[in-house]
């Protein structure tokens, strides 16, 4: 308690001091009541009547009453352009400072609340310039009249900042609102991370999706086709590795109305200090179609206006300490005046303004010295900190205090606060440098005409036109036309269109500098809404590729029509949800047997072509899963009753917004019944198969027990092989007799043969053949030509090689040899000794085995031949 009472009575002390000095002050004035009109206040120089006359703010006294000007200073003089004789005795409107009208609204501020407090009104100085400022005007009350002390904060850079700000938004606005896609700037830091900084309203018409950067970007992505998404995301990687420009179409379903669109993302980049900054645009080029509503706001306008400036009036001794500082250094700085008098001036500044404002001073005293001038006021901008650590910006005006002899005895000055004016000045650079950037990187010409000639354009503008910068700046549009009759109508329809919506919007041609011809898109609008002086923006978009996509498209329908009507396969057109047929052609009219008027605007089910209703709905099911169905086997009924077997196939196409199905019919009754009548002879076949099948396991048993019978006929000689390699040279010994009686032998077997030869030839040969030639059954035949087959076998050397190396032949064996020789097939040589050709088949397995040329390539008949 005893500290609050401290503070009580020394403030009840100030109070009565101020009290006093007032008292003092009002018997001043009272006597000099009568001079005050023509001289004012008296010239004393103390300090308050110091810091009145030199304070760099504009300060005025006058007569509430009359409004006439007892006491000005010289920052008050210089604003309005007057001398002070000028100025006293007269009124504010009466010098036309003001108007009587801005005069009243200070007057009905005051008579309210006993002040004005930061009256915003525009003043004309003397030489006619437009200044604004703040009026912060208190009545105060001297001998018995009442007067009007006002301040005046000379705001006019601000407003010219404001004013300034507003044109570069319009200006944006308008450039954004002629961009037929949406603009974007798209940001990846250095550790990999990406999105969006910026994404113009435009979106949301564009691709149905909300313009917050943060979700814009996710979304994007998540609506795109899925089988696209990975690239895309890949070439967006890839452009930020190389740092490279980005052009890359992909495929986009719309949230919003679920169409699917064909989105053009083009940008290019640039370096900033936290990483690369993508500045592009979305372009909407499934239809190239121009747009039709401007862009909202591309992003939160930046308002950096200050509802007031507060001014600190201050002085220092001769240490540069402060001895005085207004109150209006707590609103703006955080501190009282008790908490900084006393300290030093340059102790709240930040270390590099405080070096500015010490260097200043100095380098002014210096000048003073040397030439014995007054330093007069110094204008700096400083920046302060806070109380709370923040940092303020401050315009500073002070000057020093000299004695007469040249030596300071303190300083004095003002400092007004203007850090809104520094924000709002780098907002506008920035804003501009965003501008100029967008101007600059964006995809579509851009320009601005005022008058119809061209003002400036960008880099597109130049690559479309084959014209340099220099060329189109400062001509008129008319060089860009084909015609004078087409510059005049763009003109009109444009303007017409402006005054009607604030956009307009023309297709033209324009000629480039080789004289190439090119299709536009011609997109206008003010830069000041409505004001046509003011320039117009434009956008020029080539839509060349689009008029020639169009012919193609226009061709293709007809190529389309003429295929469809012309196509030999019945082909028809139905509602996807109704069924009603839309349309056929002729060869689904000459197949069906109906006549077109029965078929169009009925369903299949109504005339009796579909089978079943179930069978449709399962069409419709596949299609809207899969969008296609390929070979659907179906059975249609034509209008004879014919049932007829059908492969369908169908696809949904889109036909003004609606789906339908587009299918061709292949008639493949013929086929089905060659199917079934296949299946029957496969059924044939089948009993045939297990026939022969019985007939081959039969034979298979049989040839395990002949296998069973030659393992113990090879166990049997492996048992005699020891008895064979013991008699071996018994048998070596026997050879030389046995060469001697072989030779003996064959001498005798020559000549036998060459008897009983002779014997067969003449006495046996004849008859047979005699035989052979009278008529005889097919088997008896064959009977007497395998007799003479064999007599002729056994004179020949076939039957003494066979005899001689492969004694193990079987008779049966020997026939089957004789007869394959001889050519014929299993089958006729079955049917000759009536045996299966299965039995056949075992004699030529054990014949092969025998003269070992089982399992290789050899022709046995003609192995056999060459025996012979």
């Amino acid at each position: 308690m005893n500290g609050t009472d401290g503070r009580v009575d020394r403030l009840e002390r100030e109070l009565a001091e101020a009290r006093r000095r007032i008292e003092e002050l009002e018997l001043r004035l009272t006597e000099r009541h009568d001079e005050r009109r023509v001289a004012g206040f008296p010239a004393e120089e103390g300090f308050f009547a110091g810091v009145f006359r030199r304070n760099l703010v504009p300060m005025s006294i006058s007569t509430l009453r009359e409004g006439r000007y007892v006491e000005v200073n010289d920052a008050f003089l210089k604003i309005v352009g007057r001398t002070r004789e000028e100025v006293i005795g007269n009124t504010s409107t009466g010098l036309g400072f003001i108007t009587p009208a801005q005069r009243d609204v200070i007057l009905r501020e005051i008579s309210e609340k006993g002040r004005a407090d930061n009256v915003e009104l525009p003043a004309v100085t003397r030489g006619g310039e437009l200044r604004y400022g703040l009026f912060n005007t208190s009545k105060i009350t001297m001998g018995r009249e009442d007067y009007l002390l006002a301040v005046i904060t000379d705001i006019t850079e601000r407003v010219h900042a404001e004013k300034a700000l507003e044109r570069s938004e319009t200006l944006l606005r308008g450039i954004t609102n002629n961009l037929p896609g949406a603009v974007y700037q798209f940001h990846a830091g250095p550790t990999g991370e990406m999105g969006l900084s910026y994404i113009s309203a435009r979106a949301f018409d564009l691709l149905g999706l909300e313009n917050d950067p943060e979700k814009f970007f996710p979304q994007f992505t998540a609506c795109m086709v899925p089988e696209e998404r990975d690239a895309f995301l890949a070439s967006v990687r890839g452009a930020v590795r190389t740092f490279s420009s980005w052009d890359r179409e992909v495929r986009f379903i719309k949230p919003t109305t679920g169409e699917e669109l064909f989105v053009r993302v083009i940008s290019q980049p640039r370096k900033t200090h936290d990483g690369i900054v993508f500045d592009g645009v979305l372009l909407d080029v499934t239809a190239h179609k121009r747009a039709e509503n401007a862009l909202r706001e591309s992003e939160a306008k930046y308002r950096l206006l200050a509802d007031k400036i507060s001014d600190i009036v201050w002085a220092t001794d001769r240490d540069f300490n402060l001895t005085y500082m207004s109150p209006s250094v707590e609103k703006v700085m955080g501190y009282t005046p008790e908490e900084r008098l006393g300290k030093q001036a340059l102790s709240i500044m930040t270390p590099e303004s405080a070096a500015k404002a010490f260097e200043s001073f100095l380098y002014g005293l210096q000048e003073a010295r040397e030439t014995g001038a007054d330093p007069g006021s110094r204008l700096m901008e400083l920046e302060y900190i806070h109380k709370n650590g923040s940092t303020v910006w401050m315009e500073v005006s002070a000057r020093i205090l000299l004695d007469g002899e040249g030596n300071i005895v303190g300083a004095q000055g003002v400092s007004r606060d203007i850090t809104e004016r520094k924000r709002s000045e780098d907002a506008l650079k920035e804003r501009q440098a965003r501008l100029d950037s967008i101007f600059r990187a964006a995809p579509t010409g851009i320009g601005v005409i005022v008058d119809r000639r061209i003002l400036e354009v960008n880099e597109r503008v130049c690559e479309m036109t084959g014209y340099a910068r220099e060329e189109l700046v400062g001509n008129s549009a008319r060089m860009l036309y084909l015609t004078d009759e087409e510059f005049a109508h763009v003109g009109t329809e444009k303007y017409r269109q402006i005054l009607e919506t604030g956009i307009g919007s023309v297709e033209t041609r324009w000629r480039r500098k080789d004289g190439t011809v090119m299709d536009i898109l011609l997109t206008s609008s003010v830069i000041r809404e409505g004001d046509l002086s003011s320039g117009v923006t434009f956008t020029a978009l080539d839509i060349s590729e689009k008029k020639r996509a169009e012919e193609r498209l226009l061709l293709s329908e007809k190529k389309f029509s003429t295929a469809f009507h012309l196509s030999p396969f019945p082909m028809g057109i139905t509602g996807l949800e109704d069924g009603v047929i839309m349309d056929v052609n002729q060869a689904f009219i000459s197949w069906s047997g109906y006549a077109r008027e029965d078929l169009i605007g009925y369903t299949a089910m109504q005339v009796g072509m579909w089978p079943r209703q179930w069978s449709r709905d399962l069409l419709k099911k596949v299609l809207l899963k899969r969008g296609a169905v390929n070979s659907f086997e179906i059975v249609f009924q034509t209008m004879h009753g014919e049932k007829r077997n059908v492969l369908y196939s169908a696809t949904l196409i889109d036909i003004d917004g609606r789906p339908y199905i587009l299918s061709t019919s292949q008639d493949i009754t013929e086929r089905v019944q060659a199917v079934e009548e296949l299946k029957k002879q496969h059924d044939r076949m089948e009993t045939l198969v297990m026939e022969r099948t019985a007939e081959l396991r039969e034979a298979y048993e049989q040839l395990r027990e002949e296998n069973e019978s030659r393992k113990a006929t090879e166990s049997a000689l492996r048992a005699r092989e020891q008895e064979l390699e013991k008699g071996r040279r018994d048998l070596e010994e026997m050879n030389a007799a046995l060469r001697v009686l072989l030779r003996q032998r064959d001498e005798d077997r020559s000549a036998h043969e060459m008897n009983l030869k002779a014997t067969i030839n003449l006495s046996v040969m004849p008859f047979l053949e005699k035989l052979e030639k009278s008529p005889l059954a097919e088997g008896q035949r064959a009977f007497v030509a395998m007799a003479k087959a064999g007599l002729e076998e056994i004179v020949s050397p076939f039957t003494r090689e066979v005899s001689s190396e492969y004694l193990g032949f079987t008779p049966a064996e020997i026939q089957v040899a004789m007869l394959i020789r001889e050519g014929k097939t299993s089958k006729e040589i079955a049917g000759i000794l009536n045996i299966s050709p299965n039995t056949v088949h075992a004699y030529r397995n054990r014949i092969r085995k025998k003269t070992n040329t089982k399992n290789r390539k050899v022709n046995l008949r003609a192995y056999l031949q060459s025996l012979g």
